[in-house]
């Protein structure tokens, strides 16, 4: 009977060891593939820090860009207002002018001499009117036109700034992400190091599931 017992004890002690082996070598190819994982996460981290550092990059010379824009338009609606006040003292000047041309008018009906000079005066001052107004009006033209340009040129330069920004708000949002997946749990500091793998690994594979989802949303 004690040899018996011998026997068994020693079969429970090698099955206890092959139960044991089974459990390692489990373990082991786990952390052999958490390992994997912790280096994809930690390229996919750099990879979020240098496009985050272009996408802020990009930002600024937008913004550069906007306020070189807006410089611009402001110089251009300064001269806008110019060309306006000109024009407004030339529809006085158009208006004396005018009241010019009807006190000759007058006179040409109370007085019969030289009356084809004073209706060569009046056709020389309607031509000198009328060749001002198109010079007011091709300016003013031109004015509207670097006005129209500027402002279409400054809400494409804003769209595109727009989408950027949310491009880099996805991007921090992202790097937070990573971030929080590879951060301890709080008052769980003294646990292994294979914990904290195992505890990212698993964080990790949550947030692709949920990113997988948002996707059709974005």
């Amino acid at each position: 009977m004690q040899g018996d017992r011998s026997d068994e004890e020693r079969e429970a002690i090698n099955a206890k060891i092959k139960q044991l082996t089974d459990q390692f070598n489990v373990v082991n190819d786990s952390t052999l593939f958490i390992q994997e994982q912790l280096k994809k996460l930690t390229d996919d981290i750099r990879r979020a820090d240098r496009e985050l550092t272009e996408s802020i990059k990009e930002k600024n010379f937008y913004n550069s860009k906007i306020d070189e824009l807006n410089l611009h338009n402001d110089s251009t609606n300064r001269a806008l207002k110019k060309t306006i006040a000109e024009k407004e003292d030339n529809m006085v000047e158009h208006n004396i002018l005018k009241l010019e041309v009807k006190r000759l008018r007058d006179t040409l009906e109370g007085q019969a001499d030289g009356v084809l000079n004073i209706d060569k005066k009046r056709l020389q001052l309607k031509k000198a009117m009328d060749e001002r107004n198109v010079d007011i009006k091709i300016h003013t033209d031109m004015l509207q036109q670097q006005v129209k340009h500027a402002t279409t040129e400054k809400a494409k330069i804003s769209a595109e700034l727009h989408e950027r920004c949310s491009q880099i708000d996805k991007l921090q949002k992202r790097y937070e992400i990573l971030m929080t997946s590879m951060a301890p749990p709080e008052g769980e500091e003294e646990r292994s190091a294979a914990y904290y793998v195992i505890a990212a690994a698993q964080k990790k594979e949550k947030s692709t599931d949920c990113d997988s989802a948002l996707i059709p949303l974005l």
